[in-house]
């Protein structure tokens, strides 16, 4: 073997597992989404609620399925945080009298409870755990 062979060969050897290394690196401490591609945590959420707003564009309120009550559960406060603004403008509240409620994670048997307890019915369900109910007319 010749010489400039070797050395394209001892310098891929020590290229590639740098550049290995590195691509683990990025992936590690990247946050939740592809930032370079601009696709973070908070974009994909609002993506997903894509389809509820524009199915609820003329109510002014909508009732959330979902215990975020307690201040020390950081991802049911995000989940709801997170519906509010995908939602804006309109109100997202378990405040006020509504008709439609949205739901944005898997159903816990407190959720099943409160939605029998209210008289609700799946409007729809638009996948990835995304659905909206409606009060049962009487």
């Amino acid at each position: 073997m010749k010489k400039p062979a070797q050395l394209k060969i001892a310098l891929l050897l020590l290229i590639l597992p740098s550049f290995f290394f590195l691509l683990m690196q990025f992936v590690k401490f990247a946050p939740h989404g592809y930032p370079v591609l601009g696709i973070d945590f908070i974009s994909r959420f609002e993506q997903r609620l894509t389809p509820v707003r524009q199915m609820l564009r003329n109510e002014v309120a909508v009732g959330y399925l979902g215990d975020h009550a307690d201040p020390t559960d950081a991802e049911k406060q995000r989940n709801f945080q997170l519906t509010q603004y995908s939602l804006a403008p309109i109100l997202v509240t378990d405040k006020r009298p509504v008709n439609f409620f949205v739901s944005v994670k898997p159903l816990e048997e407190g959720d099943l409870r409160a939605i029998a307890g209210k008289g609700l019915v799946l409007l729809r369900d638009f996948g990835d755990e995304v659905r909206i109910y409606q009060r049962r007319q009487p």
